[in-house]
């Protein structure tokens, strides 16, 4: 007996059936009769049928021979030539071809579909399910978009998770969480422990930590849910029985959801690091250990540790995970970090080395390995800057004001009320390097027009909460000077030297940008040897006779130089200058 399987259609029609299967119909009348009578009794006519007969013969005859498929494909082709773009030619021309393995045959077949025909979402559906079985994400995403854009009718739920998971795969965090929103409005319901699991993922990249929190924390309680029901359904009882039981509970490991438990525990510790609910954090990440070894459920931990100042046993648990899984460059990239707070500069040294000679493209190993060995260098790389306060935006507020005893802020205010009445309004002010707004949030109630500058969008988007700016620009802060054509009246840059090693650019285009007797106020870390250096710690200190020079050099008069402890930091303040110039 044919067992049929409406799986795959080659879109014959029937006036056609007789002329396809001239000369195979001798082969398959015994089966042909097999599969009429097994038909579903719904089928009353012999029309439907022959429908349904003509796909159970075409999938099992078909499948099997090549010469046979050969010539089905060149049939469709000679009726596409009289009707291009019909839908049922093309899906059979496209299923022929798939049988045929010449995949990329289909692929230009529906790529060239006119998206003006009827049915043409699908055709675009079966291509991109073509790139996405293939891992082509990038071009799988092209034409789910395209399908949707053409009034795709059928539930659009499950092509907003796949356009989730190819966004996930490409990194792009943020699109991948509006389809997230879009598959749950279409009435995807993200109760099953893969998908909190996926969605939970992509709102971590997003940086949206709580969702994140909200997603990996529903996975883990429809994986409890599901065992306890397991238990339930079970019931062990002991004797014999209970040896069953304990055999199909091991036997149910390998299937049940569970086996997800400790992915989501470890990415739950990654989200609450984040957030720096450290303690939380180790508390699932142990048992995900305990669960199972996972690299970066021990990476995540020792994060966790390192951030409560545990730096033994955070280098402990980065070298469980370095042994499982030593080629990790995220891995390497911790473990040089840690021995460098430790003060193993030598090993700081070779875990930064292992990262370049892995990745020459990783500028933040490059740039921190530089420091080390004491190469001169002119400022950091931009991506550096990006990530690094990308990563800290969710506990910059909290880690500076608290833990580091931040002083900037509060100096560069002082300032400002001694320079300018308490009533004066400035018509216009610009903050560099901006961040969350810690220097700019008492300037923006006595400015006309506040502008934020920075490079971290993450940064930004924490000053945009706080309602301080009236415009926040997502550049690097010498391209913003160099294009300005805004003259402002105050010019901040609270804490921002220290990424930059020569300060030429800074002061002309800085200059530029200010109006007659404006000011700029800025903060350095003080350097007593040369102009500026590069510090182990990856920022840099200038000399007072630097600044000076510099300064003078582009048209700027030091109106006041005072020392001032910027933070708290290794059980001592960190010197720094607070200065103010005047434009002449």
């Amino acid at each position: 007996m044919i067992e049929y399987n409406r799986s795959i259609s080659f879109g014959l029609e029937t006036s056609t059936f007789h002329e396809t299967f001239k000369g195979i119909q001798r082969n398959v009348t015994k089966d042909a009769s097999q599969v009429w009578s097994y038909l579903p009794e719904q089928t009353d006519n012999s029309i439907n049928k022959l429908h349904y007969l003509r796909d159970a013969l075409i999938h099992e005859y078909f499948l099997n021979n090549q010469r046979d498929l050969k010539n089905l494909v060149l049939f469709f082709i000679s009726r596409l030539k009289k009707s291009p773009f019909d839908y049922d030619l093309t899906i059979g021309l496209g299923n022929a071809l798939k049988q045929l393995g010449q995949v990329n045959r289909v692929k230009r077949l529906y790529s060239r579909f006119n998206k003006n025909k009827p049915r043409a979402e699908i055709i675009f559906i079966s291509l991109a399910n073509i790139f996405f079985e293939e891992g082509s994400y990038s071009k799988a995403r092209i034409y789910y978009e395209k399908a949707l854009s053409l009034n795709y009718k059928p539930p659009k739920g499950p092509i907003y998770v796949k356009l989730v998971y190819c966004c996930h795969n490409l990194k792009e965090f943020d699109l991948a969480s509006n389809f997230a929103e879009l598959a749950l409005l279409e009435g995807i319901s993200n109760t099953t422990p893969e998908l909190c699991l996926l969605f939970g993922n992509i709102y971590l990249g997003a940086k949206r930590y709580k969702k994140a929190i909200e997603n990996y924390e529903s996975g883990i309680r429809h994986i409890n849910n599901y065992s306890l029901a397991i238990r339930d359904f079970i019931a062990p009882s002991g004797g014999q029985h209970g040896k069953k039981v304990k055999s199909f509970l091991s036997a149910l490991k390998l299937i049940s959801p569970r086996t997800l438990e400790p992915k989501l525990l470890t990415n739950l510790g990654n989200a609450l690091n984040q957030m720096g609910e450290y303690e939380l954090a180790k508390v699932h990440l142990k048992k995900a250990i305990s669960l199972v070894e996972l690299p970066f459920a021990y990476n995540n931990l020792a994060l966790s540790l390192k951030a409560q100042g545990d730096l033994d046993g955070a280098l402990f648990n980065l070298s469980k995970a370095d042994q499982l899984l030593p080629d990790s460059d995220l891995i390497s990239l911790n473990l040089a970090e840690t021995h460098l707070a430790k003060g193993n500069e030598s090993k700081a040294i070779a875990f930064f080395k292992k990262v370049v000679q892995k990745d020459k493209t990783n500028e933040s190993a490059k740039f921190k390995l530089n420091a080390l060995l004491g190469k001169k260098t002119l400022s950091a790389p931009k991506k550096y800057v990006a990530n690094l306060f990308d990563k800290y935006s969710e506990t910059f507020d909290r880690h500076l004001l608290n833990s580091l005893a931040y002083k900037v802020p509060k100096e560069i205010w002082e300032v400002i009320n001694k320079k300018y009445q308490k009533s004066y309004c400035f018509d216009k002010a610009l903050d560099l390097g901006c961040g969350t707004g810690l220097c700019g949030i008492n300037l923006g109630k006595r400015c006309e027009e506040l502008v934020g500058i920075d490079l971290s969008k993450s940064m930004l988007t924490k000053a945009r909460e706080k309602g301080i700016y009236n415009k926040l620009k997502h550049l690097d802060i010498i391209d913003y000077l160099v294009n300005t054509k805004l003259e402002y009246e105050l010019i901040l840059a609270g804490d921002v030297l220290i990424y930059l090693g020569e300060l030429d650019k800074l002061f002309q285009y800085s200059h530029g940008a200010t109006k007659r007797n404006g000011r700029f106020i800025f903060s350095i870390e003080l350097s007593y040897k040369k102009d500026f250096i590069l510090t182990k710690s990856g920022r840099f200190a200038h000399s007072i006779s630097y600044v000076k020079k510099t300064a003078n050099q582009y048209l700027w008069q030091v109106e006041t130089e005072k020392s001032i402890n910027i933070r708290y930091e290794n059980n001592s303040y960190v010197k720094g200058v607070l200065f103010t110039l005047v434009k002449r």
